[in-house]
């Protein structure tokens, strides 16, 4: 507790909360970290994230997200939004049913070949790249992973590699063929 915040309570004046300074400075100061935030008020970084977060939730500040040139984030910035301080309600999650799990690989038939996923591949591609795939996933109503399961085998087939089957529908194999 600094000594303005012990002055006050001695002298009997009600504090304001750590959310209600955090948003009147950011009103008064325009858009900061939360680092500078703290630093300014003389609050532990931890309280004001904490306050900051709950801030966030209740809609009362806007967070801009910051990158630099190499695209890698940054501390964000937040700004007050509104004329004047109103504590307003957390947001009430309603309580979702759990779906039920449909299983994406059924067991395999005692017959002919059985599919292994025996690893998963991350890969790190350009935006533009990425935004492609979005668009044809987008276009045909599949996920991303499948249009990049397809282009994947179709790279497998143009190098003349033996590969299997990445995709495990024939059919939509064939409606992404005429578009990727």
């Amino acid at each position: 507790m600094n000594a303005m915040t012990q002055a006050l309570k001695t002298a009997g004046v009600k504090t304001p909360s750590n959310n209600q300074r955090i948003w009147q400075w950011l009103k008064d100061n325009g858009m900061h970290t939360v680092d500078a935030v703290a630093k300014a008020l003389g609050i532990k970084s931890q309280s004001a994230q904490a306050a900051m977060h709950d801030l966030l939730v209740r809609g009362m500040v806007a967070r801009h997200k910051r990158v630099d040139a190499r695209l890698s984030p940054l501390a964000s910035n937040y700004e007050a939004l509104g004329r004047e301080y109103e504590l307003l309600p957390r947001p009430v999650t309603k309580k979702v049913k759990p779906v039920p799990q449909i299983d994406k690989y059924p067991a395999a038939p005692a017959e002919g070949p059985v599919a292994i996923t025996y690893a998963t591949l991350t890969l790190r591609v350009p935006r533009g790249v990425a935004k492609v795939y979005e668009e044809h996933a987008k276009e045909f109503g599949v996920g991303i992973d499948d249009v990049m399961r397809l282009a994947l085998e179709a790279y497998g087939k143009k190098m003349g590699l033996p590969m299997m089957t990445l995709d495990p529908t024939q059919a939509l194999r064939k409606k992404l063929e005429g578009g990727v």
